[in-house]
């Protein structure tokens, strides 16, 4: 071998070993590069996994929430209903009183708010108990100038006492919303004690 071809033979030998180091040295670079973006993904991964935990945690826990709140509100209208019924039977109850009872009721009313010039306006199912005598019987009994209307009112029970256009109102609807107000958290109580 003559020395040009020794030395292009030394030159291609020492570039092969420079492109295999420079190859080896690629290779690593590129299996640490893998190696870091593996690693981040696998970060990446776990932390978007733990994000849609956690998310997903949040979404039960509100629904249970709305749930929950949508099972009170089932439970208070259930309430509400049950203590509409009950004023609604006391009402009921009162209106098929006896007509002694009723005019004993009406004489209540009369005694505890009528004044002076009061006019007494009944409802129209109530002309047949409540009489213009009836009316000047407790007119005497309370020495009070009261008298029945002539006027009918649209109202189930109980009387309104007019004068001189300002009304009360003791219809028995009205008595018993009010007297509800009034009890309604005791009643509640009574009704729905937890035991």
């Amino acid at each position: 071998m003559n020395s040009k071809e020794a030395l292009i033979e030394k030159i291609v030998t020492e570039a092969k070993t420079i492109s295999e180091g420079l190859i080896k040295e690629a290779e690593i670079k590129a299996q640490d590069i893998r190696n870091e973006y593996e690693a981040k993904f696998s970060n990446y991964r776990a932390y978007k996994k733990d994000k849609i935990d956690k998310e997903c945690e949040n979404i039960i826990e509100r629904k249970i929430t709305v749930a929950e709140l949508d099972a009170k509100k089932i439970e208070l209208a259930s309430r509400r209903e049950i203590l509409d019924e009950a004023f609604n039977m006391a009402e009921n109850k009162i209106l098929k009183l006896d007509e002694k009872a009723y005019l004993n009721f009406i004489e209540k009313l009369l005694i505890n708010f009528a004044e002076d010039n009061d006019e007494v306006i009944i409802s129209k199912k109530d002309k047949e108990k409540i009489s213009a005598k009836f009316i000047a019987e407790v007119s005497k009994k309370i020495k009070k100038n009261i008298k029945l209307s002539n006027k009918w009112g649209s109202f189930e029970g109980g009387i309104i006492l007019s004068q001189n256009g300002c009304d009360k109102n003791l219809t028995l609807s009205t008595i018993v919303r009010q007297e509800r107000e009034r009890i309604e958290t005791e009643v509640q109580t009574l009704i729905f004690e937890e035991k």
